[in-house]
């Protein structure tokens, strides 16, 4: 299929059939099976309505649509019920590591970062943050991406690296002591 397609209603029943296949990232469900309790073949025979198991079968469908309904229903309540978070100006928080592009090894690597400084509420859900100049990336982050920074003393002090000292484009780290 191109951009160009003039046949599409063609392929209309196969793009339906690949979308009701996608799992939803909640319910980790497809549609079809939310819907109708099973997953759709490409091969699908009709049966006739006089056979006991699909009276069986319809029970199945209506018991598994039911179900998701009540799934549904109840991630819709928790979603009322949980109020969005708001960070505050100068507040410490951690940026999530999934989207920044870091050389090395991803399993190896910081899951997030920071602590960074709020330093404005931009719109409804993004945020300006006062990230380091070595960081070759925009400041405005979405808050799904953001967490509160919270120091605990348990864990002792949080690893702070080294403050970078730039001497002719080499990267060195400073040491006070060892």
């Amino acid at each position: 299929m191109t951009g160009r397609q003039n046949n599409w209603a063609k392929f209309l029943a196969m793009a339906e059939y690949a979308h009701n296949l996608w799992k939803h990232k909640v319910t980790k469900l497809s549609p079809h099976k939310m819907l109708f309790g099973i997953e759709p073949q490409v091969n699908v025979k009709f049966i006739n309505d006089t056979n006991p198991t699909l009276v069986n079968r319809l029970q199945i469908l209506d018991k598994a649509q039911k179900e998701a309904q009540i799934r549904l229903e109840a991630l819709q309540k928790h979603k009322d019920d949980c109020k969005s978070r708001q960070l505050m100006q100068e507040d410490n928080i951690w940026l999530e590591a999934k989207n920044l592009v870091v050389k090395g090894f991803r399993k190896l690597l910081l899951k997030r970062y920071g602590p960074f400084k709020v330093l404005k509420h931009i719109g409804v859900v993004a945020y300006r943050l006062e990230l380091l100049l070595i960081m070759k990336v925009y400041d405005v982050f979405n808050i799904d991406l953001l967490s509160f920074y919270k120091e605990m003393s348990s864990y002792g002090q949080n690893y702070i690296r080294p403050p970078l000292v730039l001497e002719e484009n080499d990267k060195e780290y400073k040491i006070e002591n060892i």
